[in-house]
């Protein structure tokens, strides 16, 4: 057990092992103080948060990686079609033309493979007539059905 010393060894520990009112912040010096003279008393190895978050690695999510077959690609679409956003459905187009290879399907279009790459980004604003055309060069239909049915 940790005792008291004309320090306030006891309060500093005590903080550490219970908690307190103060937030803890990574970044705040004399917590880290009072933490490593806790590990001292209580012999604890108390790893630095600071080493934890500089661990965590992160990665965007890509669509395109997990379009494996032309099922996968028809249901992706068929969902940003239901989803009724005109971004999402360029951009899904965009995640299946680069599952496919946009090299190919710009040659199939007809279009260059930056404005291809432009117009089915999140910021584009492609023309029907391009949306057609990657739609018929994918292997795809676009199909219509009354809402009632």
């Amino acid at each position: 057990m940790v005792t008291a010393d004309p320090r306030g060894c006891k309060r500093r520990c005590d903080r550490v092992m219970y908690g307190s009112d103060h937030p803890f912040n990574p970044m705040d010096w004399e917590i880290q103080k009072i933490v490593k003279h806790a590990q001292g008393h209580l012999k604890l190895k108390i790893e630095d948060p600071r080493n934890i978050m500089a661990r965590t690695k992160t990665r965007l999510w890509d669509a395109a990686k997990h379009l494996e077959t032309e099922e996968d690609m028809a249901a992706y679409l068929e969902a940003a079609l239901e989803d009724g956003e005109p971004t999402l459905v360029a951009v899904a187009l965009g995640d299946i033309a680069r599952a496919k290879g946009m090299s190919q399907i710009a040659r199939e279009t007809g279009l260059g493979r930056e404005s291809l790459y432009k117009a089915l980004s999140p910021d584009g604003n492609p023309e029907f007539s391009t949306i057609l055309k990657v739609v018929r060069a994918l292997g795809l239909r676009l199909h219509a059905t009354s809402v009632d049915a």
